[in-house]
């Protein structure tokens, strides 16, 4: 009796001291996890905290160019905080667009966080009429165009809805707006392209396109917007979406260009190589030699581009660059920006109501 009793006393004892040692253990990797995830929290705070600066640094200065040349003077921003240390730079992108990097270290943990933004173009200055006309179109895909006004002042849920500039098409180079869009001082000017692959709607016009989305909610396999639109409208965060390139014409005012990928691929904007990411062929250009880096954009010259119309293939002779603008190419199988390109700029003048009331009343 008495020993089994010392046995049984030794086993609980054993036991104990296991249990007591799994705790231990199970403390020590809880503090080593809790420990881990303060130093990450920490990392990423420092990152976001050097990021601001080099966002405030762009954002200030007169021009995007002195700002990205200010981030990045003696090879960027780095320096001490938190107890941890950070590193940021910033690059100029294509069009108006700027991107900043930023990096925090804090112990092990090590945080990154990178993004692009653009500058508020396409914002009215002057009222007018909107203009647009095709620079390129040609394109596998059909394509509709749509113009989402962002009025100053007024909320989120009151802004007025998409309006269609063009029906769905493509190989329609040249061709300019007829119907009147007359626009305000202060509205902001957001675009997107409808793609129809098989062109099932391919000259489908919209007057109403809410109540078309509703009836048809597969008549677009897919949108792909000029700017991301900002979160409560705050424009100082605006972004270039992945699948487009906005650029400010060099020396005509309220004069741009939007540039439109088609294909709803390449996305991809931790990835540095410009024939594998939207995002880097943006930044950096084309990369012509194929060696994983951008070229920026070819040089301007004269040359032929053949493409199929009607069933038949026709060549057309270019000079490119000719508009002020980057000079693009039609790759089709990396990312190129030229699939559905528009020019669009503000015409200024008083309104005319009695020629756009004709033109609703369809006359």
């Amino acid at each position: 009796m008495g020993k089994g009793i010392i046995i049984a006393v030794a086993g609980l004892s054993l036991v104990a001291v296991t249990a007591l040692s799994d705790l231990y253990e199970n403390d020590q990797r809880s503090t080593e996890r809790q420990i881990e995830h303060n130093e990450e929290e920490l990392a990423a705070q420092i990152a976001r905290s050097a990021y601001n600066v080099a966002f405030a640094m762009v954002n200030e200065a007169p021009t995007i160019e002195q700002g990205v040349a200010n981030v990045n003077a003696g090879g960027g921003l780095a320096g001490e905080l938190y107890g941890g240390t950070y590193t940021a730079t910033a690059h100029v992108g294509g069009g108006s667009s700027f991107s900043i990097t930023a990096n925090g270290y804090f112990g092990d943990a090590a945080s990154e966080l990178k993004d692009a933004y653009a500058e508020g173009t396409t914002t009215v200055t002057q009222s007018g009429y909107l203009r647009v006309r095709y620079l390129e179109s040609r394109a596998g895909y059909c394509s509709s165009l749509y113009l989402q006004r962002v009025l100053p002042g007024v909320s989120e849920a009151n802004q007025p809805a998409p309006e269609m500039i063009f029906a769905p098409g493509k190989n329609r180079d040249g061709r300019a707006t007829e119907k009147q869009y007359y626009l305000e001082a202060g509205t902001f000017m957001n675009f997107f392209i409808g793609v129809d692959k098989n062109c099932s709607q391919r000259d489908v016009w919209v007057d109403d396109y809410p109540s078309y989305i509703a009836n048809d909610p597969r008549a677009y396999d897919y949108l792909h917007w000029a700017f991301d639109q900002p979160d409560d409208l705050d424009f100082s965060t605006l972004k270039e979406a992945p699948y487009a390139m906005i650029e400010d014409h060099p020396s005509i005012d309220q004069h741009w260009r939007v540039s439109f990928e088609d294909i709803n691929r390449w996305n991809a904007p931790d990835d540095t190589r410009p024939r594998k990411s939207l995002q880097a062929t943006r930044d950096f250009g084309y990369d012509m030699d194929g060696d994983g880096v951008g070229d920026g954009w070819p040089d301007n010259e004269r040359y032929d581009i053949q493409y199929r119309a009607n069933g038949t293939i026709q060549s057309v002779r270019v000079v490119s660059g000719s508009d002020g603008y980057n000079d693009l190419r039609n790759y089709g199988d990396r990312p190129d920006f030229s699939d559905q390109v528009v020019e669009i700029w503000i015409e200024p003048g008083a309104r005319n109501d009695d020629q756009i009331a004709q033109q609703d009343l369809g006359d």
